[in-house]
């Protein structure tokens, strides 16, 4: 096989991959749980869903910054999405916590949520988001999504990675 050749076909695969992420009927999301709490995470923002890995502390950083572990024989940081956006670290639980792994520019990233509960479609764009006096994860909220008769908030993970709070891991 060329290099052409293989060049062409992983890239007709990553093409497939990503188009089966969205869906042409509107819109798909992973339902999530975090402190008791089902949110939502668009499809197209999570690269992989894994188990927690084993993780090496980062010396002086926040209690959030769980740490670094291999995923793929790369480096993970994973960042405790409980700890971070509702100031409570994330109930650990071995069988049901996992990981969000989260591309961006210059690597990924790991958000430990406390339960994976599947995914939904939607078939419009978000809602308004909910009104943030009411909720303390409100400012990281993009708008929300319903389906019947049930409305899940839509947790903006790039407002969250963006921010300046978030990039402020040092204790």
């Amino acid at each position: 096989m060329t290099p052409e050749t293989a060049y062409g076909l992983l890239h007709r695969l990553d093409s497939k991959a990503r188009a089966g992420r969205a869906s042409p009927d509107g819109h798909k999301g992973l339902l999530f749980r975090l402190d008791g709490r089902e949110m939502i995470m668009p499809m197209l923002e999570v690269a992989e869903i894994v188990q927690p890995p084993p993780l090496s502390r980062v010396p002086g950083a926040r209690a959030w910054v769980l740490g670094v572990g291999n995923l793929h024989g790369d480096l993970l940081p994973v960042f405790d999405l409980g700890g971070f956006v509702l100031g409570r670290p994330t109930h650990r639980d071995e069988h049901g916590n996992r990981v969000l792994v989260i591309e961006r520019e210059g690597g990924r990233i790991g958000l430990l949520v406390e339960a994976m509960l599947g995914q939904r479609n939607y078939p419009d764009e978000p809602g308004a988001p909910p009104p943030v006096a009411e909720d303390p994860a409100g400012v990281w909220f993009s708008g929300t999504w319903g389906l019947g008769g049930q409305v899940w908030p839509v947790f903006g993970v790039r407002r969250m990675l963006e921010s300046a709070a978030f990039r402020d891991i040092a204790a």
